[in-house]
């Protein structure tokens, strides 16, 4: 990063090194983290990618899995080293908490470094921030162009085979 100053504390350090609250290492892997912001500030996870994959990030307020503080309203943003990729202020019920959720394969990005930044509108006690890294495979839950089916396992018996190939019963019509 080069943010033009050499000041701590603005999410770029004096060695145009993220500042980073904590870093997630995938795909493959989730982590958690834990924090306090004031009204305004943000805090930033460096997320890595050795391979392609995709980045699922979502915060709760005070913890996992509940919204439910009074001061709640987070925002959550992913970039890239090129600029913001996607963001997100609102769960999709309506809460104030965030997520960037991952559905589709156009949302596959490339092996490389990202940061997910949680922002705050106004003082938060205690959030925390799931982030997911998903590698590019059959049960993923994210049908890729490979696939006729993704279902989020690799079970048989249950529509979607374990090569992610449909295998369902067919219909024939007498007509």
């Amino acid at each position: 990063c080069d943010d033009g100053n050499t000041m701590p504390d603005d999410g770029c350090d004096n060695n145009c090194q993220i500042e980073s609250e904590g870093s997630v290492q995938g795909p493959g892997s989730t982590q958690t983290f834990m924090g306090t912001l004031q009204a305004g500030q943000r805090h930033d996870y460096v997320v890595t990618l050795a391979s392609p994959g995709y980045i699922r990030s979502q915060t709760f307020v005070p913890t996992a899995p509940t919204c439910s503080a009074p001061n709640n309203d987070t925002a959550l943003t992913l970039r890239s080293t090129t600029g913001i990729i996607t963001e997100n202020d609102n769960w999709p019920d309506g809460q104030k908490c965030s997520l960037i959720e991952v559905r589709f394969e156009t949302q596959q990005l490339p092996a490389g470094t990202y940061v997910i930044q949680v922002h705050a509108f106004q003082r938060i006690q205690a959030y925390s921030v799931r982030i997911d890294t998903i590698g590019v495979a059959c049960g993923n839950g994210i049908q890729e162009s490979t696939e006729q089916c993704d279902d989020g396992n690799t079970r048989a018996g249950d529509l979607c085979d374990p090569t992610c190939g449909f295998s369902g019963a067919s219909e024939a019509e007498p007509n």
